[in-house]
């Protein structure tokens, strides 16, 4: 097995991980007399999914600015806590394409505005007869709630974790839209 795909899937299975091991939301005691549906305080529940679709702007092989589109799913398996799956194209050349697992939680501060932060893998598939990639990566935004739409603002942190000798990090801009399913 090449050392490319040794690190994508030492990296998928640390991600698998973090889904396996995850707390979940803990019992809730039962109260004498009749039950009452207790009303969540936030638009992030368990069971809930979420599709979404963003863009950012990063380096590419020739050092110049390249737009990436985004497409995300996601589901929240306990309160707040998405896990999901992002795959991505960037309009470059050689051709660009990513794949990977992440988490993200958010935190509902008001009823419009909710923080969040995550972390993720990508794999990159690289065209041309080039050598794939692949990024752990970090992120942080804001998320402005209005129905059932989220536009997200953030930035997002990207390690080149295979086949990097020097400045392997770099920061993108990350914008979007959401919706819950």
């Amino acid at each position: 097995m090449s050392k490319h795909v040794n690190h994508a899937i030492r990296g998928l299975a640390a991600l698998a991980c973090i889904f396996v091991i995850a707390p979940s939301a803990p019992p809730t005691a039962q109260a004498a007399g009749p039950t009452v549906k207790q009303k969540t305080k936030t638009p992030y529940y368990k069971g809930r999914s979420r599709v979404g679709l963003s863009g950012g702007v990063s380096g590419s092989f020739s050092g110049s600015p390249v737009l990436q589109i985004q497409g995300s799913f996601g589901y929240f398996f306990v309160d707040n806590l998405e896990a999901g799956l992002d795959a991505a194209v960037a309009f470059s050349d050689p051709f660009i394409a990513q794949l990977g697992p992440a988490l993200r939680y958010y935190v509902p501060v008001t009823r419009e505005l909710h923080p969040y932060f995550g972390a993720f893998y990508l794999h990159q598939f690289v065209g041309n007869d080039q050598d794939d990639d692949g990024f752990l990566g970090a992120r942080l935004g804001i998320a402005l709630k209005s129905g059932g739409v989220n536009f997200q603002l953030g930035a997002a942190y990207l390690y080149d974790v295979i086949d990097c000798e020097e400045d392997c990090g770099q920061f993108i801009p990350e914008f979007g839209i959401s919706m819950f399913l």
